[in-house]
């Protein structure tokens, strides 16, 4: 099945409910794994469907075979939780870079995940070479406390990873007092990592807009 942006998609019932704005890519064999379709006059956000959902591929057009009720319960697309390919990733070139996002992976529990201490405005840290831990890399570990500015957000339950490079992209904070459940925020927020823990590089009250409920 060869899919492309732009392409109309139309729902069990025959309506035109957006088009595919985004493909989203296994890492590790660069399978098509996931579509974004954008809004359209019956779909009032974009959300991510899985490529299973396609009924048929035909005189360019996607018919899917969910009905508005399932259409409906289809994740939100929030850009910011997907990794983007690297330069000298083996893409398809047929799809254009532009438009390919990969799924984060999410790391074994109970291990030290390793941040690029450099990224985040702050010098090199000692390398343990024991723990084989990169040079200029801080580690984050669960339970590691999060703040904004002075206030305690929540803790490290988690972490995402890039499936190519296997950079840090994300970070999974934990129930706090602002946070009712696990939030995804992109670790391109860390603004520093010190013995106090992560502490993010946005105020408060923006919080909501960059950080999500984690859907499974």
């Amino acid at each position: 099945m060869e899919l492309k942006t732009g392409t109309a998609v139309y729902g069990k019932q025959g309506k035109h409910v957006g088009d595919i704005s985004h493909l989203v890519f296994d890492g590790h064999n660069m399978e098509l794994t996931h579509v974004v379709i954008s809004k359209g006059w019956l779909l009032p956000r974009d959300i991510v469907v899985p490529v299973d959902a396609i009924e048929s591929l035909a005189n360019g057009e996607v018919h899917l075979r969910l009905d508005e009720e399932r259409l409906d319960q289809q994740p939100d697309f929030i850009e910011a939780h997907y990794a983007t390919p690297d330069p000298n990733d083996p893409l398809p070139a047929r799809y254009g870079a532009g438009s390919l996002l990969y799924s984060p992976v999410v790391p074994p529990l109970g291990v030290g995940w390793y941040y690029p201490g450099t990224y985040a405005g702050m010098p090199p840290m000692p390398v343990d070479t024991e723990k084989n831990v990169p040079e200029g890399s801080v580690t984050l570990t669960e339970g590691l406390q999060v703040w904004t500015g002075d206030e305690q957000v929540g803790t490290i339950a988690g972490v995402r990873v890039h499936p190519r490079s296997g950079r840090v992209t994300h970070i999974v904070v934990s129930k706090g007092w602002l946070f009712p459940e696990e939030r995804l925020l992109p670790a391109a927020l860390i603004n520093t990592v010190d013995d106090l823990g992560v502490h993010l590089a946005t105020r408060r009250d923006e919080l909501d807009t960059v950080a999500h409920p984690i859907r499974e």
